[in-house]
């Protein structure tokens, strides 16, 4: 077998092997805080494998915790899976995608059913990343990306024979533009490293006219090499969607470009990320990080994010070897 088809059969294993990087149960990918970021060596894959929990049980209105709703608590099991190629000494190319195990909502008593539940495959992300300036010896570089994110699972799922809410669809079923920029700048002496990472995603509208609000995330990580094998890290994230929005409509009937937002969409969060990193070998680490809410703000009342966490595994085929969390 080529070498360069085995990178594909390894995904393809990892995909089937997981069985089939947010607010809980939103649609689409979670945001994670460790993913492939700068650029790969000439040649070079990165893959990663992360499993990813996610966890709400309270109610905000605002900034404030309010009485639960209709909904009691929901959480969330997902597998993501991501592989990238260094296609020329400064451009990688990537591709993400990833299936939900469950994503559940529990409701307060008396409501029926008690319980939904939706699963399955999310959306596909693919991306470019070009970096526009690396100075090896004064440890700097700044990378800019763009691409899309199409949905590969169903936005209109059923359950029991109804529709689930589209907080528990597997995809938003719209075609998204991505765009992101990530700096990087070392000390090595020190066994220091600082990140500034940025995503944005531009939404469109679903084959329903609805469309998800815009998204943001602003990233801010510092490491420290705590050995031959081990990495530190501390990161602060901060996560920005705007509301939705469907057609406005006159007397049941949509109005030419005209739009609503829908009141209970969009927030703003700040989080807290620690994460532990080990080298298992040159080529492959493990990693571990927990997402703490420091800083929530909904407009009007939401279920809340209350805890998630990831584990993630990176092999490296090809290139350099793997001595930190974003293996620099």
């Amino acid at each position: 077998m080529s070498r360069f088809y085995f990178p594909f059969l390894l995904l393809f294993v990892l995909f089937f092997v997981s069985k089939g990087w947010t607010q809980c149960c939103s649609p689409g990918n979670p945001i994670g805080g460790t993913s492939a970021v700068g650029v790969n060596d000439l040649h070079a894959w990165q893959f990663f494998l992360t499993y990813r929990y996610g966890y709400s049980g309270a109610y905000f209105e605002e900034t404030k915790a309010v009485p639960a709703d209709f909904i009691e608590q929901g959480n969330y099991n997902h597998v993501g899976m991501l592989a990238a190629y260094g296609l020329a000494e400064r451009i990688t190319i990537e591709a993400e995608t990833g299936v939900f195990l469950n994503k559940t909502q529990s409701y307060v008593s008396g409501i029926l059913p008690a319980q939904q539940i939706g699963r399955g495959l999310t959306d596909l992300s693919v991306t470019a990343r070009i970096n526009v300036w690396k100075n090896q010896a004064r440890e700097i570089e700044i990378t800019g990306g763009a691409g899309f994110k199409a949905p590969l699972g169903p936005y209109e799922q059923r359950y029991q024979g109804a529709i689930l809410s589209r907080d528990l669809q597997p995809t938003t079923g719209s075609f998204d533009g991505i765009v992101s920029l990530f700096v990087y700048k070392g000390f090595l002496p020190q066994k220091i490293r600082f990140f500034l990472l940025g995503r944005a995603e531009l939404k469109g509208q679903n084959p329903d006219r609805y469309r998800y609000g815009n998204f943001l995330a602003l990233s801010g990580f510092a490491t420290y090499s705590a050995g031959i094998r081990w990495v530190v890290a501390i990161q602060v994230r901060t996560e920005l969607r705007a509301r939705d929005s469907r057609p406005l409509s006159g007397q049941g009937i949509p109005i030419a470009n005209e739009r609503e937002l829908i009141r209970p969409t969009g927030s703003e969060k700040v989080f807290v990320v620690p994460q532990i990193s080990y080298a298992l070998t040159q080529k492959l680490n493990v990693s571990l990080l927990m997402d703490w809410p420091v800083y929530q703000r909904y407009n009007d009342k939401q279920l809340a994010t209350t805890l998630s966490a990831s584990l993630s595994l990176r092999y490296v085929l090809g290139g350099g070897s793997v001595p930190s969390v974003f293996g620099k």
